[in-house]
């Protein structure tokens, strides 16, 4: 006679059959064991003993397999036997401005322009400010001291300086919705 243990926890059954032990005149079958046959194994999927320990049937098996959140797009692992949890999907969020919509990500092209141009305004701002700043201050200087023509040559090297820095960092196109 062949059996089949199984997990007492999950009672998820082991594919490899035992043969019991004859004594006395019966079979030995250990406990957390089951006589009937159980189910071929299925990819994606594990054999579990129903209470009655009278047959078997296929539950959804991610253990291991990385999940993530469809509202703030967090990941973590499953660890438990049964279907990917609500909320959860197993496709990983692109970027920081997906959303989930009818069951895919979507990136939000209105919150990424606004992160884009505000992470070029305060690169502008900071060039400015180290660069810029300091010969338009040394051109108030010269023109308080009626040096015209020194305070407009740090004028025109503060404009052309203004001018590199935006051209290195253009700001984004707008979002078109037409």
């Amino acid at each position: 006679m062949n059996y089949w243990q199984f997990d007492a926890e999950t009672k998820e059954v082991n594919q490899l059959a035992l043969t019991a032990k004859y004594r006395g005149g019966i079979f030995h079958v250990p406990k957390n064991s089951i006589t009937v046959k159980p189910l071929p194994l299925k990819d994606g999927f594990a054999v579990i003993v129903n209470d009655e320990l009278s047959e078997t049937y296929y539950v959804e098996d991610n253990r291991g397999k990385t999940i993530f959140n469809t509202v703030d797009g967090t990941s973590k692992t499953v660890s438990d036997l049964g279907a990917i949890p609500s909320g959860y999907t197993l496709k990983p969020r692109p970027n920081q401005f997906a959303e989930w919509v009818n069951d895919d990500w979507v990136t939000n092209a209105d919150d990424k322009y606004q992160f884009d141009y505000n992470q070029v305004d305060t690169t502008r701002r900071a060039l400015y400010a180290e660069q810029v700043d300091p010969l338009l201050a040394e051109a108030a200087v010269k023109k308080a001291m009626g040096l015209d023509q020194e305070s407009a040559d740090f004028i025109q090297q503060a404009l052309a300086l203004r001018a590199k820095i935006q051209k290195e960092n253009p700001f984004p196109e707008p979002v078109s919705h037409g």
